[in-house]
């Protein structure tokens, strides 16, 4: 084996010349496909964490909004039902109230038909009493 050196020249040109086509034709491009690939890709996460900050920041403005609703309702409800108890307290202290006045009144009606029958008693028990004094005196 000789080693011919015409041949190893012509190798290392085409070796040369076809390193310089590949870099400007292939490596230089993709390179260049490679480097905007990664500035997208630090963009699309600048982007992402920005949007999971918004989405977190919605997120407690949600639950701070939802809490501040369930408080406003629960301060409704409580003063609904404060409101309610006192009007059924009143209720109750009026209903007692009528009912005194009925029972005083239902007393003073019997006291006067008490009154009205014993006066009646009293009346018929006289007049029993003298008719029965004539007939005595009568016979």
């Amino acid at each position: 084996m000789n080693i011919q050196i015409s041949v190893v020249i012509w190798t290392v040109i085409c070796f040369a010349l076809l390193m310089v086509i590949l870099r400007n034709l292939l490596f230089k491009p993709l390179l260049k496909v490679m480097d905007e690939r990664s500035v997208h890709l630090e963009n699309a996460r600048k982007k992402k964490s920005e949007i999971d900050e918004a989405i977190r920041e919605q997120e407690e403005k949600l639950c701070q909004q939802q809490t501040d609703y369930l408080e406003k309702q629960k301060k409704e409800i409580s003063e609904r039902l404060a409101s309610i108890q006192a009007e059924s307290k009143n209720a109750v202290i009026e209903a007692r109230r009528k009912s005194l006045s009925d029972v005083k009144a239902y007393r003073k009606s019997m006291d006067a038909e008490r009154e009205k029958t014993v006066s009646d008693v009293s009346a018929n028990a006289k007049s029993i009493a003298e008719a029965f004094a004539r007939r005595i005196i009568s016979r």
